[in-house]
C-alpha cells in the first residue's frame, strides 16, 4: 500500500466531476437551464456529461489530515464510446495535472482508466512523481509508538488488465508496480530511534508483478445501489525484477450493497484485509484507511477495517449518510495479534447530481476515537463523489 495519492476508478471520475461544478457556478442564467433535468427541473449535470469532449481544466481539493489541507489541478478527457449506453456505465477517462498541500507535499502525473470491448476488458494506467510529507508511527524494528517525520521523493508506475470470464462477473488479470523513492528521516530526539533510522536503506525500488482476480455484479460504478463486489490482489517484488528488498503483499477488499426499503434505505456493509510478507518497505505498510482517521496513522503488517454504511433519501435528490467501522493493526504474521484497534464514524449528505449516471456528490463529517499517542481529537472532512464505501 503506497503512500503517494491513489486514484481509484471513483476517484478519477471525482476529479472530474469538480469541474462541473466550477463549470455550472461560472454560467449565466440561460446556460444553467442546460444544467436542469426535464423530469423533474432539478440540477443535473448528465447531460454535460455526455456532451463534453476535449481536455478539461479541473480543481481539486485535498482534505485529507496527514498531509493537511491543498488543492490542485487536472485535465480530464472523457473518450466518446460506441454507443450511450457504454458512455454512461463505464466511461473511458484520460487525466493529467498535479497539486499541492500546506506542509510541503506536492505531486503531478497522469493515467488513463478504461473499459474496453464492451466491458470485457478493464484497464487501468498512472504514472506520478511525488514529494510527500508525512509521519510514520509504526516501524520494523522500533517498540514503541512514536512520531517519525519523512520527507520523501518518489516515482510510482501502475499498469493493470483484467479480463471478463465468458458471460460472467468474474475477471481475472495481472498488474505490475514500479516504484523508485529515497527517503530523509528527520531527527526523533531519541537517540535509540535515530540509529535504527540511520542503518535504513534510503534510496529503494519496488517492482513487481501481481496476480487480480474481481467480482463485481454492482449495479452502479459511481454510487451502487445494489450488488456484490470482491477484489483479491496478490503481489511479489522479487530482485531480479530489480526491487531492492524481496516482498510480497495481498489485499481482499469485500463490499456488499443492500437496498433496504423500496428506494429509500440502503445499507453498504464492507471488510477490507491486507498484509505484507517477508521484507517489505516501511512505507508499504498498509494502514487502517476509514474516513476520520489520519492515513498513515495506525499502519502493521497486516489490518483488518470492517465498515458499515448506511443511506436515507428522505427528499427527492437529497439524502442523508451515517457510518462508522473499526479498523485493526497486527505487528506480524504469526500471531494475528489485532490488538491495536480505532473505531471511526460520522454523518454527511449526498445529492443526486447525475441521475443517468446515478452518482451522488456530498459531504461528509467524521470523528475518530483520541489519539493515545498525541492525546489528540480526530476529525475531519470529505468531499464525496460517486461512492464512499
Amino acid at each position: 500500500m503506497h503512500t503517494i495519492p491513489k486514484l481509484t476508478s471513483l476517484r478519477v471520475f471525482a476529479i472530474a466531476l469538480a469541474l462541473h461544478f466550477c463549470a455550472i457556478s461560472s454560467l449565466g442564467q440561460s446556460s444553467l437551464e442546460e444544467f436542469k433535468d426535464t423530469t423533474d427541473g432539478a440540477i443535473d449535470i448528465s447531460d454535460f456529461l455526455l456532451s463534453v469532449s476535449g481536455f478539461l481544466p479541473v480543481p481539486v481539493i485535498i482534505t485529507e489530515p496527514a498531509v493537511g489541507f491543498g488543492g490542485g489541478l487536472f485535465g480530464a478527457y472523457f473518450h466518446k464510446k460506441e454507443n450511450l449506453s457504454s458512455t454512461i456505465s463505464r466511461p473511458d477517462i484520460t487525466i493529467a495535472g498535479g497539486g499541492g498541500t500546506e506542509n510541503g507535499t506536492w505531486f503531478a502525473g497522469g493515467g488513463h482508466l478504461g473499459f474496453w470491448k464492451n466491458d470485457r476488458i478493464r484497464y487501468k494506467g498512472f504514472l506520478f512523481y511525488a514529494q510527500p510529507t508525512l509521519t510514520f508511527y509504526s516501524f520494523k524494528n522500533i517498540e514503541t509508538d512514536i512520531a517519525i517525520n519523512t520527507n520523501m521523493k518518489m516515482w510510482f508506475l501502475m499498469q493493470s488488465f483484467s479480463f471478463r470470464i465468458k458471460n460472467s462477473n468474474w475477471f481475472v488479470g495481472a498488474d505490475y508496480i514500479f516504484n523508485k523513492s529515497e527517503t530523509q528521516f528527520e531527527a526523533s530526539n531519541n537517540p535509540l530511534v535515530d540509529n535504527v533510522l540511520d542503518k535504513v536503506d534510503s534510496e529503494l525500488t519496488n517492482s513487481g508483478l501481481g496476480a487480480i482476480f474481481i467480482f463485481d455484479s454492482r449495479d452502479n460504478l459511481y454510487t451502487a445501489n445494489k450488488g456484490f463486489y470482491w477484489q483479491n490482489n496478490l503481489r511479489y517484488f522479487p530482485t531480479w525484477l530489480g526491487s531492492t528488498a524481496v516482498y510480497g503483499t495481498f489485499d481482499t477488499d469485500v463490499r456488499i450493497y443492500i437496498p433496504v426499503y423500496k428506494k429509500k434505505v440502503f445499507l453498504t456493509l464492507a471488510n477490507t484485509f491486507s498484509l505484507v510478507f517477508d521484507n517489505a518497505p516501511f512505507y508499504t505498510y498498509p494502514f487502517v484507511n476509514m474516513r476520520g482517521v489520519k492515513a498513515m496513522r495506525y499502519q502493521g503488517v497486516a489490518v483488518n477495517m470492517i465498515q458499515a454504511e448506511g443511506r436515507f433519501n428522505f427528499y427527492k435528490r437529497w439524502s442523508i449518510v451515517g457510518f462508522g467501522g473499526v479498523g485493526m493493526t497486527s505487528p506480524s504474521l504469526r500471531n494475528m495479534d489485532f490488538s491495536e484497534r480505532v473505531w471511526a464514524g460520522g454523518t454527511g449528505f449526498r445529492y443526486l447530481i447525475a441521475r443517468l449516471f446515478g452518482m451522488q456528490t456530498g459531504l461528509d463529517f467524521a470523528w475518530s476515537e483520541k489519539d493515545p499517542l498525541t492525546g489528540e481529537n480526530q476529525f475531519a472532512f470529505y468531499i464525496v463523489m460517486g461512492a464512499s464505501l
